[in-house]
């Protein structure tokens, strides 16, 4: 007999280990509520840490020498994924707070331990608001830097540098404000037009809906605080289904033109 899947109460609460575990400095709580074969993606377009032997390292690089808080403003739970909108307050151990505008996407697998999180954040944008913090920048930087090679030498440094680079083009961001306003506007012929080619689109991560089901859902919807970062553009939304999250992946998608394209559509909504 299968066991019952978890309530929403209990996602969370695996989840909630993380920041509990960052708290206390606990490592073996912290990577432990991983799955033996978890990738990290922190932030997304950086190189993936991937395993047990990479995630401790990621902990010992970015975990345990800072403070880190979680402001959390919306939690959504769709099967067994949780995706939540926050805001990430880093203070590193030089006492620099850099606060740091992020949506964060959990899997759980079947043995209710955390098989992939997802970090969507601008890694540009958080290094120019640590160079503008003046001369607290200056001993933070070398931490984070020491901590990076020490731990992961230099490809694990040259693995976070490629986060610097926003594999979202101009025209893909275009497409994806195209898509938006063709949503809002209940425009179906420019949403059909836009992702008809485009092979996923669901809600969650894997409950397949129709272009029509999505147009109304996001019909009049309101959009805000949008993040590009590696192949990807993460919008929240508020709309008929209340409040969600809207994942764009790009990912070098190309149409038949030769056009940007939306490789996958994802609409994160408390109910369905």
């Amino acid at each position: 007999m299968s066991e019952p899947a978890p309530t929403r109460a209990e996602l969370l609460a695996l989840v909630e280990a993380l920041p509990a575990a960052a708290a206390a400095h606990d490592r073996e709580g912290w990577v432990g509520a991983f799955a033996d074969d978890a990738r990290v993606e922190y932030p997304v377009g950086a190189r993936a840490h991937t395993g047990r032997r990479d995630i401790e390292r990621f902990y010992d690089t970015f975990i345990a020498p800072n403070r880190i808080r979680y402001h959390r403003d919306v939690d959504i739970v769709s099967g067994r994924t949780v995706l939540r909108d926050l805001t990430v307050e880093l203070t590193t151990g030089s006492d620099l707070t850099l606060g740091i505008p992020a949506y964060l996407r959990y899997a759980i697998d079947d043995g209710n331990r955390i098989s992939e999180l997802q970090a969507f954040w601008e890694l540009p944008g958080a290094l120019w608001r640590f160079i503008r913090s003046g001369r607290a920048a200056i001993p933070a930087g070398f931490g984070i830097g020491r901590e990076l090679l020490v731990n992961q030498g230099p490809a694990g440094a040259l693995g976070m540098v490629q986060g610097l680079r926003r594999r979202t083009g101009r025209a893909d961001r275009a497409l994806g404000d195209a898509l938006l306003a063709a949503l809002a506007g209940g425009d179906q012929l420019a949403v059909r037009r836009l992702l008809g080619r485009t092979p996923l689109v669901s809600i969650g991560d894997d409950i397949p809906v129709g272009l029509d089901d999505l147009g109304r859902r996001l019909r009049a919807a309101t959009w805000a605080k949008r993040i590009d970062t590696g192949g990807s553009s993460v919008v929240a939304t508020c709309g008929g289904d209340g409040r969600g999250v809207l994942l764009l992946d790009f990912g070098g998608a190309e149409d038949e033109s030769g056009e940007p394209a939306i490789s996958r559509l994802r609409y994160y909504i408390q109910h369905i």
